[in-house]
């Protein structure tokens, strides 16, 4: 009996090319970490040219093939959903364990003892590092005379002329919301000119029919509102009428299914940060 579960002969050569993919990603955007990052030039498949030194965008400007580089890409752009930062970070530690770990490969290390031991080291290591890294601590967050300098110290690798009115603001913005104000003029044009509003701001008219609303629940949504495309292409086969008439009819119940279930919790108003489709539009007029 086999002492161990035998692999595939192209194995290794796979976890290889895949190590390499992620390797040149993290090597793309390794100069551009930190607040002395250099700024890079990206022309997307269209030809529309950025100049800039932000992670998260030069990849999604990039059109990446590689399965295993496509899983890096989506783990930085789930830490950019869910801190708004410290996306390139996620390519150059990435980018370091398949370094450390490439050799160990060559020697035919087991992998799920690879991955067991680097965990292991990588919390217990951090753990530490981080108790000898820790400059100062904010007792409370919602203090603006606490938190205004640690803002500020990330404000100036961008904004350096405008780093002490901007740590104010964002500071100031950091504080809980008791309501919600929609306005209808933005005033200024300029950086100075910037002020908090204890609200929200909306920079185009209101897609309903209603206008306005009091006292009422507000649901926020990140996403979408419309039926969307999926990555892969699908083919419908349609032979009658009847059955285009069927197809339509079902994606307009699922789109009424959702904002029947939204009105159901309680909600009035709807804010979308994404596209708002015209049938969307047409089943919150009608609830």
């Amino acid at each position: 009996m086999a002492m161990h579960i035998p692999k595939p002969p192209g194995f290794l050569s796979m976890l290889k090319e895949g190590a390499l993919a992620c390797l040149s990603i993290a090597k793309t955007t390794r100069s551009t970490y930190g607040p002395c990052g250099l700024n890079k030039i990206v022309i997307n498949h269209i030809g529309k040219q950025f100049i800039t030194n932000d992670a998260a965008t030069i990849l999604r400007e990039l059109e990446i093939a590689h399965p295993a580089a496509k899983i890096l890409v989506m783990a930085s752009q789930q830490q950019d959903q869910e801190a708004g930062d410290g996306t390139n970070i996620v390519f150059q530690l990435a980018g370091s364990f398949l370094e450390q770990a490439r050799d160990l490969l060559k020697m035919r290390a087991m992998i799920e003892l690879l991955k067991k031991h680097m965990k292991y080291l990588m919390v217990s290591s951090a753990l530490l590092i981080w108790i000898e890294l820790v400059v100062d601590e904010i007792a409370d967050v919602r203090n603006i005379s606490l938190v205004k300098p640690a803002i500020r110290s990330a404000i100036m690798s961008k904004q350096v002329d405008f780093a002490e009115m901007l740590s104010d603001l964002v500071s100031k913005a950091c504080s809980k919301l008791a309501s919600v104000f929609i306005y209808t003029l933005l005033q200024g044009s300029g950086v100075m000119s910037s002020q908090m509003i204890n609200g929200m701001v909306f920079k185009r008219d209101v897609e309903g029919d209603v206008k306005e609303a009091s006292n009422c629940k507000v649901v926020i949504y990140s996403c979408p509102l419309d039926s969307l495309q999926t990555e892969t292409k699908g083919t419908v086969l349609l032979h009658t009428a009847d059955e285009l008439t069927s197809f339509s009819k079902g994606e307009e119940a699922q789109i009424e299914k959702i904002i029947a279930s939204i009105r159901d919790a309680g909600a009035k108003v709807i804010v979308s940060g994404g596209k708002i489709g015209e049938l969307t539009i047409h089943y919150a007029n009608k609830f």
